[in-house]
């Protein structure tokens, strides 16, 4: 039951997250798959590694824990220079004041 408990909280935790990010009461999560990445990021407990389709929600993922954790350091590996370029344009969307 606890082990319930806990998971409970923690997706509730990560919409709540998620919609405080983007201050709408009706945004969701992509996939699953993407809501339970946002909830091991939360736990703190592991490194995390994720991988989705194109279009799957992996800046999402990275974006969210980074505006959770403001006093952290979130590490992002991009393999491909015009990736660079596009994520860092997305971030400055999300977090002009820091990037």
């Amino acid at each position: 039951m606890i082990g319930e408990i806990s998971s409970l909280e923690s997706q509730a935790t990560a919409l709540l997250s998620l919609r405080q990010m983007y201050e709408k009461d009706d945004v969701r999560f992509k996939s699953k798959e993407q809501a339970e990445a946002i909830q091991v990021v939360l736990k703190r407990k592991e490194d995390v590694l994720v991988i989705l389709p194109t279009g799957g929600g992996k800046t999402l993922i990275f974006q969210l824990a980074a505006f959770l954790e403001k006093d952290m350091t979130t590490v992002v590996i991009l393999p491909f220079v015009a990736l660079l370029e596009e994520m860092l344009e997305r971030c400055r969307d999300v977090f002009p004041q820091n990037v």
